[in-house]
């Protein structure tokens, strides 16, 4: 009888403990799915297009979204998809695994824009974009209904092992035949997400759009040079060190330079290896890289400094260029970041060359001007990220080196729109338009802010 009992206790317990995993499993996978949504959309000049399907349709026991795949004489900037993004911005979601059923074309990009985290080297939460086709993903095969299954790693989709999401966008392609995309059962780190019933629509105007992905990249330049330049130069009477700092290792699926040697052949690599280097700088004295090879390798991530290695007090002026390995939705960014501190003022100059133009706010505004940063705060000016902002206009997670700011604001702006939610810090291109050169002039001490008759000048967004 004692044995029975001893069974039955064993039974017992282990129906208890199932029940709750299965309740944690089943918690954990509420929170997600309740902090993630999915909603169709529209980027175009009017709401009611006939250019573009993007609704949640009814198909036997689905409910699936339903595309169609974009017409090729549609307006450039005008584009259809689905959106998946953080329904609280003050929650933030790090991507793992990204899977879904769908049927159509696999010739559709998933695009995910992240944040890699602040740090007491990068200060500000750099936003990225990784986008891959379909095809690129493991398929988990199909269903009876015709659909097939995919899933994606971070790896897989080209994002760091640390990120925040932002958004992810799933766009059929910009050329073809048109036809249907349908796509259900999305699920975030194995977790189903909430599903939103209503098209959004984003106004685009002359080919600039505040939607999802902003405007659709054009097709690659036709080039007489060979990608994106670097300069940097010491325009004072004396001497400088300038350090650079790349990351240890490149985004997944993506081919760029790690060692600071293959960029300036003149700098010193520290200790730890060549991810990071600095070469003293004359009077005057200027060090360039000139890639010489058609499809050059990336640099990414990189930071500028001057006198200091990047860290608490020190101003880190960025740049990624050339990173078109990135995927087709990549962008060459360009910015100052004084959320850790803010030793020196310098100044970018971004020349075009054959490239594409440079923009800033969400693509509106094109680059007219050099940009530079000055003593004090910053708040603001164009092209830098302010003291103790890690998000441009806001404060995005604890400031890296704890810094007091007035930059009190927490969270990211939702919607993000250019009036209300201006972005100004950083100036981005399409990646499939490089050329020109990115030059980087060391000023000295920070310098006060500029007047005219006693008024700041209009450096000011």
């Amino acid at each position: 009888m004692i044995k029975p009992l001893k069974q039955l206790f064993f039974v017992l317990a282990l129906s208890i403990w199932s029940a709750g995993l299965w309740q944690i499993v089943n918690a954990q996978n509420q929170s997600v799915s309740q902090r993630l949504v999915s909603a169709p959309f529209i980027a175009s000049d009017r709401s009611d297009t006939p250019d573009f399907l993007a609704q949640v349709g009814s198909t036997g026991k689905r409910s699936p979204y339903i595309l169609n795949t974009n017409k090729p004489q549609v307006p450039y900037g005008t584009y259809n998809g689905l959106i998946i993004k953080p329904e609280y911005p003050q929650s933030p979601i790090e991507l793992d695994n990204l899977s879904f059923a769908y049927k159509g074309s696999s010739n559709v990009a998933a695009i995910v824009h992240y944040n890699a985290p602040a740090s007491k080297t990068h200060g500000a939460a750099h936003l990225g974009t990784s986008s891959v086709l379909l095809n690129t993903g493991t398929s988990l095969g199909n269903t009876k209904d015709g659909y097939q299954k995919v899933s994606f790693t971070a790896s897989q989709l080209g994002l760091p092992e640390q990120n925040v999401i932002q958004k992810i966008v799933l766009v059929p392609p910009t050329q073809g035949k048109t036809g249907k995309f349908l796509v259900d059962d999305i699920r975030v780190n194995f977790s189903p997400i909430n599903k939103a019933l209503e098209t959004l629509f984003f106004t685009v105007q002359g080919g600039s759009a505040t939607g999802p992905v902003g405007s659709m990249p054009k097709a690659k330049l036709k080039q007489s040079d060979f990608g994106t330049s670097l300069k940097v130069t010491n325009t004072t009477a004396s001497s400088v060190v300038v350090w650079l700092t790349l990351p240890t290792v490149c985004t997944p699926n993506s081919n760029c330079l790690l060692s600071v040697q293959n960029i300036f052949s003149g700098m010193t690599c520290v200790p730890g290896g060549c991810f990071q280097g600095s070469q003293t700088l004359a009077a005057g004295q200027t060090i360039s890289y000139i890639p010489t090879a058609a499809d050059p390798a990336s640099i990414q991530g990189a930071i500028i400094s001057f006198n200091s290695a990047p860290t608490c007090n020190v101003g880190n002026y960025e740049f990624t260029i050339n990173n078109d390995s990135q995927g087709q939705y990549a962008q060459e960014t360009v910015n100052i970041s004084l959320v850790n501190g803010n030793n020196a003022s310098a100044r970018f100059t971004l020349d075009d060359g054959r490239g594409g133009n440079w923009t800033t706010n969400y693509g509106l505004e094109k680059y007219k001007n050099a940009f530079q940063n000055y003593a004090g705060n910053n708040f603001g000016v164009t092209g830098v990220f302010p003291f103790g902002c890690t998000n441009c206009t806001f404060l995005s997670g604890a400031a890296p080196c704890g810094v007091p700011t007035q930059c009190t604001t927490t969270g990211t702006c939702q919607p993000p729109d250019p009036k209300t939610c201006p972005q100004y810090c950083s100036f981005q291109r399409s990646a499939g338009q490089p050329g020109g050169i990115v030059s980087v002039d060391y000023l000295g001490p920070p310098q006060p802010m500029p007047t005219d008759r006693g008024k700041l000048r209009r450096i000011l967004f």
